[in-house]
């Protein structure tokens, strides 16, 4: 089993069910899982938890063995001090730092079906391109093509709202909505926030006044995004 199966099950209430017992019998009841953090830190940001009818704020610890926690240092990191809810696959040690900050602890190896385990060994086993594509042999066709149109309907009305929204911030001009739309493009997947901030700090109508002179548009772009600071 890999972290990450926890993390799947935790992220999409693959559970079934919202109300837990914790190793020491208390109640546990999960509000909301949370945001999932990508990056380094507790792995679920903003969970709301109650424990016993007293709800927590805070954010959520996810291992496969609760010894983990020291496997992984996070004793000596002082961003894992905030947890409300330390999830594991098996409870094998009481930690300290879960004793002297009060933190229950969830195992769920008696919440996991047998089924969801047998299905994720069978994709970790597969050798196709794609794990599950043979799977969609199992998907009618009615389904299948109502769920297409749904998700395409979907994006266009996403994509909507968000021209709407720049339409709306610039003040209903057309051309400085494009502007920004298309810094945000330039970001692509992983910069595209990056890059639409630079285009609404910078407005395009000041871009404009220097259309004719490269060095100073450089300059703008280079100067409002940083790049000319002593220390960047």
């Amino acid at each position: 089993m890999k972290e990450e199966l926890l993390h799947t099950i935790w992220k999409y209430k693959l559970l079934e069910q919202t109300q837990f017992i914790g190793s020491k019998q208390e109640h546990i009841e999960v509000v909301s899982i949370g945001e999932h953090n990508q990056d380094s830190g507790p792995d679920f940001f903003n969970s709301k938890i109650k424990i016993n009818d007293i709800l927590l704020a805070g954010n959520v610890e996810i291992h496969i063995k609760t010894s983990d926690w020291l496997k992984h240092n996070h004793q000596h990191n002082k961003a894992y001090d905030n947890i409300v809810l330390h999830v594991v696959y098996e409870h094998d040690v009481e930690l300290p730092q879960n004793e002297q900050f009060n933190v229950s602890v969830l195992e769920l190896k008696k919440y996991i079906k047998p089924s969801l385990l047998e299905q994720y060994n069978q994709l970790q086993l597969s050798k196709q391109p794609i794990a599950c594509g043979k799977s969609i042999t199992n998907v009618s066709d009615i389904v299948w093509k109502s769920w297409l149109d749904r998700l395409a309907i979907e994006r266009i009305e996403q994509k909507t709202a968000y021209i709407e929204h720049l339409f709306e911030y610039g003040k209903h001009n057309h051309e400085d909505a494009l502007y920004v739309l298309l810094c945000r493009n330039f970001g692509f997947k992983i910069n595209n926030d990056a890059f639409e901030l630079l285009g609404k700090t910078l407005p395009y109508s000041i871009l404009k006044k220097y259309a004719d002179n490269p060095i100073q548009l450089e300059a703008l772009l280079f100067g409002v995004a940083g790049f000319l600071d002593e220390l960047f």
